[in-house]
């Protein structure tokens, strides 16, 4: 505060002299019209002083300058001249005007500068607050550049990682079926050769390891499946899906004789934009799932039917196997996801997988409505071809 009370006389000294110059500015003029005036207009002139300082000084510079004014108008101007006295009613009564007029004009001066001070900040406000959302936009602008940049380099990484990855499960895939086939065949001549030697727990032990080597076979065949939908290009263009049905049930004809499966197709079936060796695989597998999932002694009963909707089409196979429980309707489309022991019935868990997997790489989708003991209706569905 002692370092700012100089400033603040400073500031107070030049309001005060600009009052002061600003009456005797305001009498010099009067002064100067004298001849013409006589004692009229005695202190109209000095009302300007009070305006001026007012507006640049505030109240105490105008107060000042309205007694300057009444003093000075009195003494030089005003009849009898050189006196202070005030002869009449009329005087009296102009003083009172000068004073009130004076008051009047302080007041709206300093009232005006308030409004022009109060309109500039605000306006200094605004600007500094465009100036700030500008800055924030700029700011904003490069921070989703960059953002953008990151994503990009990020993705590309990410493709990378996941070609190599897919790369590697292939090889792995590859190289494991080699000793596989081998634990296979020695256990074959092991079985031929030794049977007469082999005890009946050895002969079973034996049987065990072939089968469980057969099991991961398929498993292997299966991944590699899923690997090649999973990388593989897929070129999209109109599919007769009554001849991709027919073909399904064709390439499955064996596996549904051995269950005694009745399949029935309820046509019309529309025309569908996908890959059409995906289509099959996808169609074969829900065929053989439908054939195999059936309680012991119930005849597999298949429907294949469609249904279009806007421009989509969605084809369901419905079944009367042992149906599925709705909390497990999304899971059975994972990788080696299981819901029956390998005993009950025989498979890799992958299956559906690839059929999800064929359908996303098309722009469809697949999924299974069912319950437990009432049967199953998977469904696809994937974008309606153009009309031929």
């Amino acid at each position: 505060m002692l370092f700012l009370a100089p400033q603040i006389r400073r500031a107070a000294f030049v309001r005060y002299g600009v009052a002061i110059l600003s009456v005797a500015a305001a009498f010099l003029v009067r002064y100067l019209c004298d001849p013409q005036l006589g004692s009229r207009s005695a202190q109209d002139f000095f009302l300007a002083a009070t305006a001026v300082s007012a507006w640049y000084g505030g109240a105490g510079p105008s107060a000042l300058s309205i007694l300057l004014g009444t003093l000075l108008a009195q003494w030089f101007f005003a009849a009898p001249r050189h006196t202070l006295m005030v002869r009449d009613l009329a005087d009296i009564l102009e003083v009172a005007s000068f004073i009130f007029s004076g008051s009047a004009i302080a007041w709206l001066s300093c009232a005006m500068k308030r409004a022009t001070g109060a309109a500039k900040s605000s306006a200094d406000e605004a600007l500094r607050e465009v100036e700030e959302r500008r800055r924030l936009a700029k700011e904003l602008q490069t921070l989703n550049e960059h953002l953008e940049d990151m994503v990009d380099r990020r993705t590309v990484d990410l493709r990378h990682a996941l070609k190599e990855l897919e790369n590697y499960a292939y090889s792995i895939a590859h190289n494991l079926r080699a000793p596989l086939r081998g634990m296979a065949g020695l256990s074959e001549l092991l079985l031929e050769d030794e049977r007469e030697n082999l005890s009946y727990e050895g002969r079973k032990h034996l049987a065990r390891i072939m089968g469980a080597t057969q099991q991961m076979d398929e498993l292997i065949l299966g991944l590699l499946d899923y690997s090649r939908v999973s990388r593989g290009e897929f070129s999209l263009g109109t599919v007769a899906m009554a001849d991709a049905v027919g073909e399904a049930i064709r390439s499955r004809q064996e596996d549904l004789r051995s269950h005694h499966a009745q399949v029935s197709v309820d046509g019309p079936l529309p025309d569908i934009l996908g890959h059409r060796e995906a289509i099959v695989q996808v169609l074969s597998q829900l065929l053989s799932n439908a054939a195999k999932f059936v309680a012991p002694g119930i005849t597999p009963r298949i429907r294949i039917r469609a249904e279009r909707n806007g421009e989509r089409v969605r084809l369901w196979v419905e079944d009367n196997g042992i149906g599925i429980d709705p909390q497990y309707h999304d899971r059975v489309f994972g990788v080696f996801e299981r819901l029956h022991k390998q005993e009950d019935y025989p498979g890799t868990g992958i299956g559906l997988a690839i059929v999800r997997k064929c359908m996303e790489r098309m722009g469809g989708q697949a999924a299974v409505e069912s319950e437990i003991g009432k049967g199953s209706r998977f469904w696809i569905e994937a974008p309606a071809a153009a009309p031929r």
